[in-house]
């Protein structure tokens, strides 16, 4: 049994920040098998699907939600994380207005500046320079939502142009991905959220004052702003079975049991309750869970079954 005092830290906490759980996947590409797969999801309590970014991936993330928002129209549908320098921003504009548009307003338009060095070196993209242009580029981005128009004089972008097209009555809500102080400054003076990957909850509550400072500064309220979740997800009816499932993940990454357990949620369905707690404790009220530690899809679905099942009802 779960203790009290987590139950009633747990159900305070839930009624408060509203806490939602996304699911980060892989689709499957056959349209009918997507169908299945995307209505299963819908079906068990989620409130979103995220697909990933890479240049070496078999899919464009964007023409994917596209494909995805005619098959659901219950869940939200978002990037975890799109590579924002690796495009130019009118076009990402464009696409992503398109999808808002055509998913009757679900996005949510994670964006980081990248990791692979190698993906910038192959387009001829400045990795050095990959901030500031992530930096540009979603300036460019709200203006073109909210005015339809750009008139930008940055570093590295100078764009002039009167008529986008892009222009929406409801803009995409954009979280902004990445762990280091410079992604957490960029969330708050542009996103309207923040997104780390694999962070534990003492790390979030070490970066509280930090965000705290940079909203008062740039005069945003807190509550406007959203503290979420990229996590990978190892459930399991029995303890026992999710830890040999995280310690043969731990061995991947040249790592043990208990570094995975730190920054992954491990255990039976008690074990992720108690530790999504401590999460809704420091404020992150939406968690994307990822499922690549199970790469047969009937273990990652009766997983998601479980959480459904018994971890959702306990938010």
């Amino acid at each position: 049994m779960l203790p009290a005092t987590v139950k009633r830290l747990t159900l305070l906490h839930a009624s408060i920040l509203n806490i939602k759980f996304g699911v980060h996947t892989a689709v499957d590409m056959n349209p009918e098998n997507m169908r299945r797969d995307i209505e299963m999801i819908g079906s068990l309590g989620f409130d979103g699907i995220y697909v990933s970014d890479s240049i070496g991936s078999s899919y464009d993330p964007l023409v994917l939600l596209s494909a995805l928002s005619q098959i659901t129209n219950n869940l939200r549908l978002g990037t975890c994380v799109y590579l924002l320098p690796l495009r130019h921003p009118i076009i990402t504009a464009r696409q992503v207005s398109t999808l808002q548009k055509l998913s009757d307003e679900r996005i949510i338009f994670g964006v980081g500046v990248g990791w692979r060095k190698n993906e910038f070196d192959s387009l001829g993209i400045d990795f050095g320079r990959r901030g500031t242009i992530a930096d540009e580029s979603i300036q460019i981005l709200r203006q073109a939502w909210q005015k339809g128009s750009v008139n930008f004089d940055g570093k590295f972008y100078k764009i002039h142009i009167e008529e986008v097209g892009s222009k929406l009555g409801a803009l995409p809500s954009v979280w902004v991905g990445g762990n280091s102080k410079a992604a957490i400054k960029r969330a708050c003076l542009f996103g309207d959220g923040w997104i780390p990957t694999d962070m534990t909850p003492e790390e979030y509550e070490l970066n509280l004052p930090l965000i705290k400072d940079y909203l008062a500064r740039f005069n945003r309220e807190r509550s406007e702003f959203r503290l979420a979740s990229h996590l990978m997800l190892i459930l399991s009816e029995e303890r026992e079975r999710a830890e040999n499932v995280a310690r043969a993940m731990a061995a991947n990454f040249s790592s043990t049991l208990e570094e995975i357990k730190q920054w992954a949620l491990v255990g039976n369905t008690e074990d992720i309750v108690e530790r999504l707690a401590l999460y809704s404790k420091i404020g992150v009220s939406y968690h994307i869970l990822s499922t690549w530690a199970y790469p047969a899809k009937d273990e990652i679905f009766n997983m998601l079954k479980l959480f459904s099942r018994e971890v959702i009802p306990s938010f």
